[in-house]
């Protein structure tokens, strides 16, 4: 069972404006349990990537293990990258006029080795990053692969999904 709320954790450690090695061993601690990572978890690990705050070194490493784990592990199919889960790591990993990561990449390239294949369209997209990142450059929202009206169904339907399973955690607790 969970000890801490990681979207409170992760909201907080945001706020405070730099990531600690600390605040890492927490979130690894409480999302590498043996349980799975819920998908309202998963969201306050894309909002802290998003903030580019400055971080420990630990803090790379973790963000890429968390959220490939979560897109391969947890997401249906498990093992495998759908269409579907492919639009939604590209809409998570939107960056706006400051650009993408290595960080970003290193997601997007964990994410296609551990799937073992990916969606045409996803790999365009890893190229486009890849590009980007070992130029400099800032995304342009018209040239991107994976259009934006695709990303707000994505992110629509994984909002959806944070509302369907917090539906199925109050049954469960309610039947307990």
């Amino acid at each position: 069972m969970r000890r801490y709320n990681i979207p409170t954790l992760a909201s907080k450690t945001g706020e405070r404006g730099q990531i600690l090695p600390e605040d890492v061993a927490f979130l690894r601690e409480n999302l590498f349990n043996g349980e799975e990572i819920w998908p309202p978890e998963a969201r306050a690990l894309f909002d802290l990537l998003q903030k580019r705050l400055p971080a420990c070194e630990e803090f790379d490493a973790f963000i890429v293990e968390a959220i490939s784990s979560y897109i391969i592990d947890e997401l249906e199919p498990r093992g495998a990258l759908d269409e579907k889960n492919a639009r939604f790591l590209a809409a998570m990993l939107r960056r706006d006029e400051e650009g993408w990561t290595e960080t970003d990449l290193e997601i997007l390239v964990t994410v296609m080795e551990k799937a073992g294949s990916a969606p045409v369209s996803l790999q365009q997209f890893a190229v486009e990053v890849s590009q980007k990142v070992r130029l400099g450059l800032r995304p342009a929202a018209e040239k991107l692969t994976m259009p934006e009206s695709a990303a707000r169904e994505n992110v629509q339907a994984f909002t959806d999904g944070v509302k369907d399973n917090a539906e199925s955690v109050q049954k469960q607790s309610a039947a307990a």
